[in-house]
């Protein structure tokens, strides 16, 4: 089940490094959403251990582009809607392609960002993956065998559905309490 880790790490600049020191954690587990074009212009997201480096030539010919650059800060916040050092794979104002390093998807837990500077989620790379798109992520927020849930889901086309109703208890993310009911 995902996990919200809120420790306020966005006063000191340092990226992973930062983040898993205060974490506690390998930084090989916090995971870099970094936000790329190819040579069309068009966005796509890729996620890779913090510790390591992407080869935007390897990655080029992975996705059958002539190239592959970083996007500039501005340009980035363009295509996601979120703040670099906060860019979240999830909920990107321009649907983008997301691509993972392979090897990320073989550990037990990682920490992605949440969707401003200094705020990880903590989530099995199996959620990771089934809450990509939209759809996806609706049909994991119903499934009770996930235990994964929230009180609302907010479509693309602004629709509000209701998953949970608000006098029972959802499967929010990490450590909560509700109703002096904890866990």
């Amino acid at each position: 089940m995902p996990s919200a880790i809120t420790r306020d790490m966005a006063q000191e600049r340092g990226g992973t490094a930062v983040s898993s020191r205060e974490l506690n954690v390998p930084e090989h587990a916090v995971i870099k959403t970094l936000v790329m074009e190819d040579d069309r212009r068009q966005p796509l997201i890729v996620l890779m251990h913090g510790d390591c480096e992407v080869s935007t030539k390897a990655l080029a010919r992975a996705v059958g582009a002539k190239s592959v650059t970083p996007c500039r800060p501005d340009v980035a916040e363009r295509h996601t809607g979120y703040m670099v050092g906060g860019t979240s794979p999830f909920g990107t104002r321009k649907a983008c392609p997301v691509y993972v390093e392979r090897s990320i998807l073989d550990m037990p837990l990682v920490y992605v960002n949440g969707g401003r500077r200094g705020f990880l989620v903590s989530v099995s790379p199996a959620t990771l993956g089934s809450m990509a798109t939209g759809p996806a992520a609706l049909e994991q927020l119903r499934n009770p065998e996930a235990q994964v849930s929230s009180h609302y889901f907010i479509e693309e086309n602004g629709d509000i559905l209701q998953l949970v109703p608000e006098h029972r208890r959802a499967w929010h993310a990490g450590v909560s309490a509700w109703k002096r009911e904890t866990d």
